[in-house]
């Protein structure tokens, strides 16, 4: 199949200027052999992955010429891609985790300016500790991935979805032309979720809490927006949840209280308030 055809015609082409450079480099004499890695294209698919070492043989009378040797590495390029997504994605609800997520909200910063401006939403279900213990962790973890996929569904062109760790999710809203476009976002965001999901066999109504930070400025740190909408996010709770909250400077101030106290008393709460409940019957059929 391959013998008569130039290497290029079944190389991928976006490793083909790396071939050239690999070999122009032993022949010009800058280095005796070279290794690279490749893909091979077959009937259209390039999922096949090889890795080549070239030898510079073109001073050996027998051979003049480079030498090729390449050995089929797919196995272990499919392996290195799982670990790849695993590093950075949810095990049970497959979005970006908090470490892929960071990284998308770092590099978006610098697309920041006025006019074209960013918003961070933080996400908590509300009383969700309650369904996980009177329903079963199989329940919860089931209402988590119907939830990370009516946000997936939900979301604009270019906003980056991620869930942080338990049931906190964020959203990064990008090229908003201000404050109150986010909030009108998030607001559609929060309808969205209020819409009874089947969760152990039932259609249940759940309730969020969404805290809102939003920026013009490519300086501001990225750690102080998801900190703007986390503090945002317990004003949520403390106004009666199941609504949406846009950061206000006073709220630092008034929140300084640690995260992990705040979270701990929101648990308390959860323990002795029932509000994860069916809705009409008429929605489970």
């Amino acid at each position: 199949r391959f013998v008569g055809r130039s290497l290029m015609q079944w190389m991928h082409h976006d490793d083909q200027n790396l071939m050239r450079r690999e070999i122009n480099d032993i022949i010009q004499g800058t280095r005796a052999r070279a290794k690279f890695e490749w893909r091979v294209v077959i009937s259209g698919r390039s999922d096949v992955h090889l890795e080549t070492v070239v030898s510079n043989e073109l001073d050996n009378p027998v051979l003049n010429g480079l030498v090729l040797n390449s050995r089929d590495i797919t196995e272990r390029k499919q392996l290195e891609d799982e670990l790849t997504y695993q590093a950075y994605h949810d095990a049970l609800t497959g979005l970006p985790n908090r470490a892929s997520f960071l990284s998308s909200l770092v590099s978006s910063m610098g697309q920041v300016r006025e006019g074209n401006a960013l918003a961070l939403m933080f996400l908590d279900l509300d009383y969700f500790k309650l369904m996980n213990d009177t329903l079963g962790h199989e329940a919860g973890d089931d209402l988590l991935v119907k939830v990370g996929n009516r946000l997936s569904d939900s979301l604009r062109p270019g906003d980056t979805l991620g869930r942080l760790a338990g049931d906190e999710f964020t959203v990064l809203l990008l090229g908003l032309r201000d404050r109150d476009e986010g909030i009108r976002v998030g607001q559609r965001i929060l309808k969205r979720l209020q819409e009874p999901m089947e969760v152990a066999g039932e259609f249940r109504q759940i309730s969020t809490s969404i805290g809102l930070a939003f920026t013009e400025s490519s300086q501001a740190a990225p750690e102080d927006l998801l900190r703007r909408a986390d503090s945002a996010m317990y004003v949520a709770k403390r106004n009666g949840r199941d609504r949406i909250e846009a950061f206000e400077p006073w709220m630092e101030a008034e929140l300084v209280a640690s995260d992990l106290d705040r979270r701990d008393q929101s648990a308390s709460t959860d323990d002795h308030e029932e509000r994860i409940s069916p809705v009409a019957s008429r929605f489970a059929h």
